[in-house]
């Protein structure tokens, strides 16, 4: 197997050589492997937790991951990380954590509506939510996930 690459649509129509060559496609599970022998096993996903997660992507937005992992650790301390603590938590406690990332008060109010979200709709346990199918759960429990909390 082998990918066509095609440049004239690129710009690079005026240099025939490279208007137009064929590469070797390799396996990804071959690509995967080299990756890992070159650079070791990948660390963890941390966390690994559904709802800490959101509550990850969600508590410092546009930060990097040294003021994500600051925020997420003043949210753990300050606050907690389950969807009841969090809803009722005030929302200048969401601050302290949100205040890593842009947009703080916005984002305060968004954890309490991922907690909301996570209470009425999962009874705040989102495990059993990951292990549906994409399929079914585009239709039952991906939803509001989607629409909602992403």
């Amino acid at each position: 197997m082998a990918i066509r690459c095609d440049f004239a649509i690129s710009g690079f129509a005026n240099f025939p050589s490279l208007a137009s060559s064929t590469v070797p496609a390799a396996p990804l599970h071959g690509i995967v492997d080299k990756l890992k022998r070159y650079y070791g096993d990948p660390p963890k996903p941390f966390p690994t937790d559904p709802f800490q997660q959101i509550l990850w992507v969600n508590v410092a937005y546009l930060a990097d991951d040294t003021r994500r992992e600051a925020a997420f650790k003043t949210l753990k301390k300050e606050v907690g990380l389950t969807p009841e603590k969090i809803l009722h938590a005030p929302i200048a406690k969401l601050r302290k954590a949100t205040k890593f990332g842009i947009l703080s008060e916005r984002f305060a109010g968004k954890l309490h509506e991922c907690a909301q979200i996570a209470l009425d709709e999962f009874q705040g346990d989102l495990k059993a939510v990951v292990a549906l199918p994409l399929e079914s759960g585009a239709s039952s429990g991906w939803r509001p996930l989607k629409r909602r909390i992403f």
